[in-house]
């Protein structure tokens, strides 16, 4: 019965180093703020992302830039399904193509892991009596109310989806 205390502390250690991360190093969205009116905190979030990649904000967006002008014209622009295919096709060619199959690769086996743990647990669980369908159903049916909560949380204006984020690695890593 001592193997199993490994295993689940293992598994909460990436999941610790993940919420660090997204305290730390994560910023919110420049479109959130935008459309949350904060347009000084979306300037500052350009300004840190150009910063990353070593460029400079002002070479791109000029500093007397009315933001409030700009939400309003990006809310009344149509963009047609072709040119968000022709856009999202961006991702599968360099410079992006590198971080595209990494982010992939993790997501595959991020997916691999959480399959595998659900199919492990029932054959784990049955071999000390207990139901692996019963232990299986609510383990699903436990997802559901999280799933509702952070669809509600995220629309929140003031918390948003970098805090709904934070909130729910942290509840993984706590349980």
């Amino acid at each position: 019965l001592k193997g199993w205390r490994y295993l689940t502390f293992a598994v909460a250690i990436p999941s610790l180093f993940a919420v660090l991360f997204r305290l730390v190093f994560h910023l919110q969205s420049p479109r959130y703020l935008l459309a949350s009116g904060r347009f000084q905190e979306a300037r500052k979030v350009l300004s840190q992302m150009a910063r990353m990649n070593n460029k400079n904000l002002n070479d791109f967006l000029p500093e007397d830039v009315n933001f409030q002008e700009l939400v309003v014209i990006e809310t009344q622009t149509n963009h047609s399904l072709w040119q968000t295919a022709k856009d999202f096709g961006i991702i599968f060619k360099s410079p992006y193509l590198k971080r595209t199959v990494l982010i992939s690769i993790v997501y595959v086996l991020e997916g691999m892991s959480a399959y595998g743990a659900t199919l492990f647990l029932p054959n784990y669980l049955s071999k000390l009596d207990v139901n692996p369908y019963f232990t299986t159903f609510f383990g699903y049916l436990g997802q559901i109310p999280g799933i509702l909560l952070m669809s509600i949380i995220v629309e929140w204006q003031h918390v948003g989806r970098l805090n709904t984020l934070r909130f729910y690695t942290a509840l993984t890593v706590a349980f």
